[in-house]
């Protein structure tokens, strides 16, 4: 089977001929592919040749045309400074007081910020290995985006006062600027099928509950995850491809919650309780992607160490379970490539049995 053939094999509950392995790559090409990360974040025609090269090396089953936390807030007025070899850094941010979130405005994702680098890198992927290779997008999530705007610590200290002193004005605001966040995500989702993404994604980090709480994501997370895959939903019917949920952190929690949002896949972060998720991908058909720590035996162990720890998560979810291998988040640029290769390795493997 192909990737792509693998990929949406399994998500249709299928049999697949091995586990798909699709861990979080994105500014980890980059760096195996020997591009300055500055580069790579502004120039599409860059990304898009990291990805091919990384890919001819680790031959996984996606490629990730995906950079930093910015592309798209700078389209919502972020201003960032670009960094030779490193992730960019804010210098500005459009909602100084939560007032100034009536000036917000859609943006375009084929024109604003650096939406069209990444539009350029999925169109130049698709074209070249798009028919064989699951090409993943990235995609920011509304409660993400929000921080970025308006500052992690202001949004949170926001919510907090507008709650505490049941401040409706405040509570406007807010949820007028994640509407906002979540129509722009679905823009640019939209805009990246349209160029040959097979997977698109909902990566709502700050939404996690290592920040917030149970009580703040069913009320400023949820719905708003929910209406961009009922978003997503909608396009699938003229478009094949997959809608994916990615939030950082142990959020076993909201884990059914995260299910019921309505995405194809969850991909899982290391520090959660797989036996938890497992059980409600079969209960609720959500794929689950995962877990491996990107920080800890991906980065600094070996190849072997890698090697058996994927083994045992297929062991234990891959037999009877909706299951693909990946990272519990984004790769370290300092990650070995042997060690992404044992994950290929241990998949091939575990099939063969």
């Amino acid at each position: 089977m192909t990737p792509k053939e693998r990929v949406f094999a399994m998500l249709a509950h299928k049999p697949v001929d091995r586990v798909p392995v699709m861990p979080f790559i994105c500014n980890w090409a980059a760096h195996i592919a020997g591009y300055k990360l500055g580069e790579y974040h502004t120039n599409g025609k860059i990304m898009a040749e990291a990805q091919l090269k990384a890919w001819r090396l680790h031959g996984l089953d996606l490629v990730n045309p995906d950079s930093d936390n910015y592309y798209i807030a700078e389209g919502l007025g972020v201003k960032t400074q670009i960094m030779e070899d490193s992730t960019p850094a804010v210098i500005d941010r459009p909602v100084k007081e939560l007032d100034d979130v009536k000036y917000l405005q859609i943006p375009d994702p084929y024109r604003d910020g650096r939406m069209p680098v990444i539009l350029e890198a999925i169109e130049r992927l698709a074209d070249a290995v798009g028919d064989q290779v699951i090409v993943r997008s990235p995609g920011t999530g509304p409660f993400s985006l929000a921080g970025h705007l308006y500052g992690v610590g202001k949004l949170i200290e926001g919510i907090c006062f507008a709650e505490a002193d049941e401040d409706e004005e405040a509570k406007e605001n807010l949820h007028r600027m994640l509407d906002i966040c979540t129509d722009t995500l679905i823009e640019f989702s939209t805009a990246c099928v349209k160029k040959g993404a097979t997977i698109v994604i909902n990566g709502d980090s700050l939404a996690s509950i290592n920040i917030t709480s149970p009580s703040v994501y069913r009320e400023y997370c949820y719905r708003y995850e929910k209406k961009y895959f009922d978003a997503m939903k909608r396009l699938q019917k003229d478009h094949e491809f997959a809608a994916l949920l990615h939030v950082c952190g142990k959020n076993d929690l909201v884990a059914a919650d995260m299910m019921r949002t309505g995405p194809d896949i969850i991909e899982v972060d290391y520090a959660c309780d797989m036996d938890l998720y497992k059980d409600l991908s079969t209960r609720s058909g959500v794929c689950i992607l995962g877990n491996l720590n990107p920080a800890g035996t991906l980065m600094t162990g070996s190849p072997e160490e890698v090697y058996r720890e994927s083994m045992a998560l297929l062991e234990k979810n891959a037999k009877d379970g909706f299951f693909m291998l990946g990272s519990g988040c984004e790769l370290a640029v300092s990650s070995p490539l042997e060690n992404v290769r044992a994950m290929l390795r241990a998949a091939e493997d575990f099939a063969a049995k």
